[in-house]
């Protein structure tokens, strides 16, 4: 969700993961939705996961698709005015399949970069941003093999200041969440693992003090 034309209303943008494209609802502020206004991506592209945030630091919010058959995230530009530039693509490396993105500032200059989970490749790989609205594939971080990424987040869960990686998913008897540790510099510590136990797979996460300690707990 987001202000898409800056009138104080949500709007909702929906990935289309069959129809290779995304809509857009334009809300009026009283629970009701436009008709969608459609953004296609590529035929085959299959968007699986969206994230709303103003990449190029414009006032206008913008879109982020992972596109898992087609091995890339898509960046949809904002207006300002509820419409959107078509997509860049940006790879993140031959048969991938992202599964799911997540962003923030890695390496600390002040640009949003993307962290991606691949399925196929069974790899975290990081988007820096650069000011020409631009992004570089320049940082990839493996899993162990047989260990299938399923979702992907950002936060700060050692009190460090700096972001880190989190990382859910499954495998045979390795059911578990993954901790990469940023350095602010782009790169990441060798991640942790916790287990969810043999069955549980860890198909989603999420963030937060559950039991205000100060400290950041896991739930899945």
């Amino acid at each position: 969700m987001g202000d898409f034309n800056k009138d104080n209303k949500l709007d909702i943008a929906v990935a289309f993961q069959k129809d290779d494209n995304v809509g857009v609802f334009k809300g009026y502020g009283n629970g009701s939705f436009s008709e969608q206004i459609v953004y296609k991506l590529p035929n085959g592209s299959s968007p699986v996961w969206l994230i709303v945030h103003d990449f190029n630091k414009d006032n206008a919010q913008d879109m982020a698709v992972a596109n898992s058959d087609g091995n890339n995230v898509g960046i949809f530009l904002g207006y300002g005015n509820g419409t959107f530039r078509n997509a860049s693509l940006y790879s993140t490396g031959s048969d991938s399949a992202p599964c799911s993105i997540a962003i923030g500032d890695f390496n600390g200059d002040n640009r949003m970069d993307i962290a991606a989970a691949n399925v196929k490749d069974g790899n975290i790989v990081i988007l820096f941003g650069y000011n020409n609205e631009i992004f570089m594939l320049e940082a990839a971080y493996g899993v162990e093999p047989g260990f299938v990424l399923k979702s992907i987040v950002v936060d700060d869960v050692n009190g460090d200041t700096i972001l880190d990686i989190i990382i859910s998913g499954q495998g045979s008897g390795r059911n578990n969440i993954g901790v990469l540790y940023g350095l602010n510099d782009g790169t990441f510590l060798v991640r942790k693992s916790y287990s969810t136990g043999v069955t549980a797979a860890a198909l989603s996460i999420a963030i937060a003090d559950f039991d205000n300690d100060d400290g950041k707990d896991f739930v899945t």
